[in-house]
């Protein structure tokens, strides 16, 4: 069993290097993760949610793009895919597929709003940023925060940015360091019971000539 989260203890034991292909990240850090703990698909009634981006273009599914990777290795099905967007022409074009769950909103206020109502009912959440820790670390410990209350595990995903252009690059160390900076995270870690296993999962940019490079935590609330 991991270690549960040690407030007190920021340091991340090893580093996991991947692939440079979002494809490939997913596997290593979503797919892969949740079926070892939880089985091989999310089971029916609970829902996976993700910040999406471009998922169909022209009226057809973009091969590839998440939606279409979870669904085709049959982690979930299509209605159990709960896809937010800030962009609106983005959302524009992914909603003309039916089936999935597209919404345009900040994912935060979405997941509020589902909340409120009674119909935020996650298996896994798929957080995937594209800011450094130090300027997402607050909107995620919120997150993690409404996760807590919830009555049954979920598997939270974090994806950071370590560096980006001829920016600084930080050390993986940095993402525990800015989140245990954080109010909520401390609330949320008082209510329920978080595991991580002090890992990052690290890889470049989706595209080859790019130099940013991401880091993943992988979290589980019991």
């Amino acid at each position: 069993m991991p270690p549960k989260w040690d407030c007190n203890h920021s340091h991340i034991l090893t580093k996991n290097w991947g692939g440079n292909q979002k494809r490939q990240a997913r596997e290593d850090t979503i797919i892969g993760p949740y079926r070892e703990k939880y089985g091989w698909s999310v089971p029916h009634g609970l829902q996976y949610w993700t910040l999406c981006g471009l998922s169909v273009k022209d009226g057809k599914l973009v091969p590839g793009c998440e939606l279409d990777h979870m669904v085709s290795v049959g982690l979930i099905t299509p209605d159990q895919f709960y896809g937010v967007e800030v962009q609106k022409s983005i959302y524009d074009q992914n909603r003309q597929i039916d089936g999935p769950n597209w919404f345009l909103n900040k994912m935060n206020q979405e997941v509020t709003n589902h909340n409120v109502d009674g119909n935020f009912k996650p298996a896994i959440v798929n957080f995937d940023m594209i800011n450094y820790p130090n300027n997402c670390a607050t909107e995620f410990s919120a997150l993690m925060l409404v996760i807590s209350r919830l009555k049954h595990p979920v598997m939270l995903v974090g994806n950071f940015v370590l560096k980006a252009w001829l920016h600084e690059r930080k050390d993986p160390d940095f993402i525990i360091d800015e989140l245990n900076k954080e109010p909520q995270l401390k609330e949320a870690l008082s209510i329920a019971n978080w595991e991580y296993n002090q890992l990052c999962y690290e890889y470049r940019g989706a595209d080859k000539k790019s130099n940013s490079i991401m880091g993943t935590i992988i979290l589980h609330k019991k």
